[in-house]
């Protein structure tokens, strides 16, 4: 399985998740977590369902269109791809039961300050029962 970060997509994770399932023979499920642009609260009474569904859309799309070019180079594998609303965190350690892998990436930090994972690693690596690869990237 890939969790992807649409808004920090990175060739060298998508890569390694490919590899991985091509070398397996094994399918790829790829997943991104979305949520509303914030502003919502402000609808009143208005419905926001337009809203999350042009949301729910535009993440789809971006995500088709980062894989398109992984789906060609790779078309032994068979690839899974859809999104799920809400926390990255808590959709991923959900969506990786039964997962034989976990594929993830950490955007390099160079500050020696602070923590070097972010939130949906860190769930990643303390609650998902499948190996994760955390593949750094800058």
């Amino acid at each position: 399985m890939l969790w992807l970060d649409l808004r920090r997509p990175c060739d060298a994770v998508v890569e390694f998740a490919f590899e991985a399932a091509a070398s397996r023979s094994a399918p790829l499920s790829v997943r991104h977590a979305w949520d509303v642009p914030g502003g919502r609260e402000y609808l009143g009474f208005v419905s926001a369902g337009p809203l999350e569904d042009a949301a729910a859309a535009e993440a789809r799309r971006n995500l088709d269109a980062t894989l398109r070019r992984w789906r060609g180079l790779y078309p032994e594998v068979d690839t899974v791809v859809g999104t799920v609303r809400g926390s990255a965190a808590r959709a991923l350690v959900t969506a990786a039961a039964g997962a034989d892998l976990l594929v993830l990436g950490r955007h390099i930090r160079r500050s020696s300050l602070g923590a070097h994972v972010g939130p949906v690693t860190h769930a990643a690596v303390h609650h998902v029962a499948c190996p994760v690869a955390v593949v750094p990237y800058r």
